[in-house]
């Protein structure tokens, strides 16, 4: 009953705030899209996220509408780590080989990835199933069960994944990256190892912690947010490079 109150109370102050944030966008950034657009629908989505809790509430923690909330948090996320990137003053832009296009379509499927793995996580979170990294300790395990695939899936994506964060680590200091976009790639690599780890925690102690749950998941969305952010920051140097201006930051928001 404490943690459900205390949820609730913290959700009220998040919404209160990205208000506040919004407010302040308007007031200061009005003539940047990148800054008050997301500002507002962050606002608008935690007034749908509340109505969503309503019914995950309603309807008994039911396993979709857990990760319907899930993903529309996520979404908030999003949008206010846009916010804060953009209302910043970014990294200087680089002449990159091809262009800059390219490298952000890169950074921004790493993004996305994050968040399917994320929700195929909230899926299976509460599933156990013996063996780790390899789920039955084989490459092919029984796949008879939706339960089965969705786990499989989670863990390919998983393994993959990583492979593509290492990849873009790699490439990312090999080329004239801004130091802010080395840096955000790189704390993400480090937070998804760490998660890596924890997973297999997760699985030995039989899917019994909370706070392994709850761990994983707080790292998973620290991935996601700092790949949002790459992201960002790759699109504002893009900006930059087309229209020579540098971005500037207001001091009051």
């Amino acid at each position: 009953m404490v943690i459900e109150w205390t949820h609730r109370w913290i959700a009220a102050l998040v919404g209160i705030l990205a208000v506040t944030t919004a407010i302040s966008a308007w007031r200061h950034c009005r003539k940047r899209s990148l800054v008050v657009a997301p500002a507002f629908a962050a606002v608008l989505v935690i007034g749908i996220q509340a109505w969503v809790g309503r019914l995950v509430v309603k309807g008994n923690l039911a396993t979709d509408l857990v990760s319907l909330h899930l993903a529309i948090s996520m979404t908030v996320v999003a949008l206010l780590t846009i916010v804060v990137v953009a209302a910043g003053n970014p990294a200087a832009a680089a002449n990159l080989p091809g262009g800059r296009r390219p490298w952000t379509f890169r950074v921004g499927v790493a993004a996305v990835a994050s968040f399917l793995l994320l929700m195929l996580g909230s899926v299976v979170h509460n599933l156990y199933f013996p063996g780790w990294p390899l789920m039955q300790d084989t490459l092919l395990p029984d796949l008879s069960s939706t339960v089965a695939v969705a786990h499989f899936t989670h863990r390919l994506l998983a393994g993959l994944l990583g492979i593509y964060l290492t990849y873009l680590i790699i490439v990312g200091n090999r080329i004239a990256l801004p130091i802010r976009e080395k840096r955000l790639i790189a704390g993400a690599g480090v937070a998804y190892l760490i998660n890596i780890a924890l997973g297999g925690a997760h699985v030995f102690t039989k899917v019994s912690s909370a706070f392994l749950v709850a761990t994983h998941l707080g790292l998973a969305a620290v991935v996601w947010s700092l790949l949002v952010a790459a992201t960002t920051t790759t699109i504002l140097a893009q900006q930059e490079t087309v229209t020579g201006t540098p971005l500037s930051s207001p001091s009051g928001l």
